[in-house]
């Protein structure tokens, strides 16, 4: 397989899979509710923080140590070695930057909006859709780093 072909496999796999887990958590949290607040406890602005350092970290994380156990096996053709420590400090570092970046869109979004709930209808396609995208990315971003 190309490492082309292996990144966008990989990318849509990591978007599957934080879309679905980004669903499970917002119904978990706002299941009930009619619309969700921007701030507070329950807000969508406090719950960017750790769906951002989670999808990133994951989403670079586990992409990462299998492309370095394929790589070890020899199934990219590549000829390079993936340390794993070089995977959990991208990783580490993937998810702090967009925790802080996550908030910040969050934020502006609430302040452009106004700071008035959300429908349940338009936040949770919302969530579902940053996880999935976030996860696509940051594992795209990830495996070019270290398949370079």
């Amino acid at each position: 397989m190309t490492a082309g072909g292996y990144i966008a496999r990989e990318a849509a796999i990591s978007a599957i899979i934080n879309g679905a887990i980004s669903a499970a958590f917002f119904f978990l949290i706002h299941g009930g509710a009619d619309a969700v607040p921007f701030r507070g406890p329950d807000g969508l602005v406090l719950d960017a923080l750790p769906q951002s350092f989670m999808v990133a970290f994951m989403g670079t994380l586990v992409p990462g140590l299998l492309a370095r156990r394929a790589t070890a096996a020899g199934k990219l053709g590549a000829n390079l070695e993936i340390e794993g420590a070089s995977v959990i400090r991208l990783a580490v570092l993937s998810a702090l930057l967009c925790a802080v970046a996550g908030v910040a869109l969050v934020l502006a979004v609430a302040l452009l909006a106004g700071n008035t709930g959300v429908p349940v209808a338009v936040a949770a396609p919302a969530k579902i859709a940053y996880g999935a995208v976030l996860g696509a990315l940051v594992t795209t971003v990830a495996l070019r780093r270290l398949l370079r």
